[in-house]
């Protein structure tokens, strides 16, 4: 199965909504199965008015043929406007017609966890992420009733790793949460990565034996400014590959 993950798209800043038109006649030139939007799809943070980014992202997002599914991040909540944060957790469920910030799916023969890690939100923008333990509860639920040896995927906006500002504050209670869900085992299913986004360059963790995939942006690398693509998951049993798509940033990207 393959699979594209775009992540930090941040429409309404600079350049990104041409960025991400040609992303997504990129990734409709392949043959893959579904797209997931990994957070960060507006930049609710630009301008005063940040209610029509949402809209937009939708517009040029919609041109995609194939199905897609969204995780939330923190700037698609207003992180500068507090005031407005549920009011955009509302837009965000109705636009994208999700039943929830957190939910699972399943495609083919693996299963899908999609997280909120900004359900608590934390800092003034949002740049700590963490999962409350109702959320928590919900994922060790859900992993439960999977059959034996079913391969799982964990979508995030915020990763556990590594150790600064930029993850999931409770890392230790996630990791908890997915205690006995890695490695063969006839008893439970496994875990074959956890993908974030969030922090605008791309990293590779493996810890307890889990693979902790961080992918790059859409919209500018915080690093380096040319790091801007794509990635597609190629999953093959419990094994996945990880394949970084780069595009040449737009002139006028910041």
């Amino acid at each position: 199965m393959k699979f594209a993950v775009v992540a930090d798209a941040h429409v309404g800043f600079g350049a990104s909504d041409e960025i991400l038109e040609r992303a997504i006649e990129a990734i409709n030139l392949r043959n893959l199965e579904f797209a997931v939007f990994l957070g960060d799809m507006i930049d609710s943070s630009c301008g005063d008015e940040p209610e029509g980014l949402f809209d937009r992202f939708l517009k040029i997002s919609g041109h995609l043929r194939i199905p897609k599914r969204f995780v939330v991040g923190n700037h698609d909540l207003a992180p500068d406007f507090p005031e407005r944060r549920e009011a955009f957790r509302e837009e965000f469920l109705r636009k994208t017609g999700a039943r929830s910030t957190y939910y699972s799916f399943d495609a083919g023969i693996y299963h899908f966890a999609v997280l909120d890690t900004l359900e608590v939100l934390r800092g003034a923008v949002g740049a700590t992420g963490r999962l409350s333990g109702a959320q928590l509860e919900w994922l060790k639920s859900d992993l439960a009733r999977l059959g034996p040896d079913t391969p799982v995927v964990i979508l995030s906006h915020h990763p556990p790793f590594p150790a600064d500002q930029f993850r999931i504050e409770n890392f230790n209670e996630f990791l908890e949460a997915l205690e006995g869900y890695h490695g063969p085992s006839s008893h439970s299913c496994r875990i074959v990565a956890v993908v974030s986004g969030h922090r605008h360059f791309r990293e590779t963790h493996v810890v307890d034996g889990i693979r902790f995939e961080v992918v790059g942006p859409l919209s500018f690398g915080l690093w380096d400014m040319k790091e801007v693509g794509y990635t597609v998951v190629e999953l093959a049993g419990t094994e996945a590959r990880f394949i970084w798509n780069p595009l040449a940033p737009s002139p006028e990207a910041p």
